[in-house]
């Protein structure tokens, strides 16, 4: 009882840290723009405006005729037509002069609704309004913070507390993770709760039946909020049970069979999640034919962020649809010195791993199935959603994160340790307590 008590509060403890750093450091203006679509819908409930006639969860409103633009954003200002001082002000304002003036349709944003059916909640207590959207930007790092401590924890026991270590660390230190943190637009926990479901596949295998509904459902939430990165999200579900089936050997085929069924298994329950929202998606925006609805969804949505033709689109997107998948590739390993780490990272691990064969006739098999599978992983997005890559270029970054970079980091990091100090490997959890006390007692 002692040691549960212990491992609840090390875990809301280290959840607890993360997201109040996320919190804080996050950039206040970063992504804004998107996120209006959502605070549209948090001035609305708070104005208590009639949206029962709306079918998708982000709106632009008007007021007395004046759109509120999506420009901007972060900083107090006189421009009355930002979505800020609109939810700041939303009590003073008439709402029969509150208006929808259009909406995004590119997904149904199930996110908007929650934060409107939340904010009926604002009602009663009457908190300011600008503390109430802050609350739920908390909220929101909070939630993605428990989903990240939650696959650090799976990873310990799937693999060790290098690992957990180092994915936590790679987390907590992302500025990409720390700025989207907050946004109710991206809710980036959704991006992380089907990596969580496919870890504890791998780690409780007698209980995976009861855990596939749990993958099938964390896809529908993160498809009904938006499809982007979903190629990554679904591919971070499998991307460990995968890289554990190509590791293991024809002397090991129990466990090779197991983690085939896993993978396959994980994978069909988010492969029907996804149907069954884009099914969803296509009936509402179809107005009741999915038919329909799915053809305006492939020829004005999927065409534009993949390998459509430019003729079909704004000139805006000629270049990016024109850009071949090597160009893209290059911009986020070579076109930013800043973010040169995962070009580094694969430099650092072939190396280490030639070393680790060559010279110290260490095993390296596991350590490249799990190298491949995480990288293919993190470049999905890029090969597969090309264009929409080549355009959004100042925030796609945080795909490294998806799970090449900790994923990277751990290989380099073990292989390491295995040459300098043959057998620590197998006393990490021992290693670790051990810093700690001294930590502490340093602190104390």
């Amino acid at each position: 009882m002692r040691k549960l008590c212990a491992s609840i509060a090390v875990f809301f403890g280290l959840a607890g840290f993360m997201a109040i750093r996320f919190f804080l450091l996050a950039d206040p203006s970063f992504q804004l723009d998107s996120e209006d679509y959502v605070n549209s819908m948090i001035a609305a409930s708070i104005a208590d405006m009639d949206m029962s006639g709306v079918k998708f969860g982000m709106p632009v409103l008007s007021y007395e005729d004046v759109k509120f633009n999506n420009h901007g954003f972060g900083k107090e200002s006189a421009d009355k037509c930002e979505v800020l001082y609109l939810v700041r002000h939303s009590r003073e304002l008439d709402s029969s002069q509150l208006k929808v003036a259009g909406t995004r349709k590119q997904q149904l944003g199930i996110q908007g609704w929650g934060v409107y059916f939340l904010s009926r909640v604002h009602q009663i207590v009457r908190l300011d309004p600008k503390y109430f959207y802050h609350g739920l930007r908390m909220l929101n790092t909070l939630l993605l913070a428990l989903i990240l401590v939650g696959i650090s924890f799976q990873l310990r026991k799937a693999y060790d507390a290098l690992f957990a270590l180092c994915f936590y660390c790679m987390c907590s230190l992302s500025v990409w993770l720390t700025n989207f943190a907050p946004n109710l637009y991206w809710v980036p926990f959704t991006w992380f709760m089907p990596m969580l479901f496919g870890l504890m596949c791998m780690n409780y295998p007698e209980h995976r039946r009861w855990i596939y509904p749990l993958v099938f459902l964390s896809i529908v939430l993160k498809c009904l909020c938006g499809y982007e990165y979903i190629t990554n999200v679904m591919m971070c579900a499998v991307v460990f049970s995968a890289a554990e089936y190509f590791a293991c050997t024809s002397d090991d085929l129990p466990r090779k069979k197991l983690m085939f069924r896993i993978t396959l298994g994980v994978g069909l329950s988010a492969l029907a999640g996804f149907i069954t929202a884009i099914t969803f998606h296509a009936y509402i925006r179809g107005d009741g034919s999915i038919l329909q609805g799915l053809n305006e969804i492939y020829h004005a949505d999927v065409l534009r962020r993949t390998f459509g033709s430019p003729e079909d689109f704004p000139s805006v997107y000629t270049d990016s649809l024109n850009a071949s998948i090597l160009k893209v590739l290059a911009k986020y390993l070579f076109s930013r010195s800043s973010m040169w780490l995962a070009l580094v990272l694969c430099v650092l691990v072939s190396a280490s791993s030639y070393s680790a064969k060559a010279k110290h006739h260490i095993r390296i098999r596991h350590d490249v199935s799990l190298f491949v599978m995480s990288f293919l992983s993190s470049i999905s997005w890029f090969v597969l959603a090309k264009s929409h890559s080549y355009i959004h270029v100042h925030m796609n970054f945080v795909l490294w994160q998806m799970p090449f970079i900790p994923a990277a980091s751990y290989i380099f990091l073990r292989q390491r340790i295995s040459v300098i100090a043959p057998g620590l490997e197998k006393h990490y959890d021992e290693a670790l307590r051990f810093i700690g006390r001294i930590f502490f007692m340093r602190s104390a």
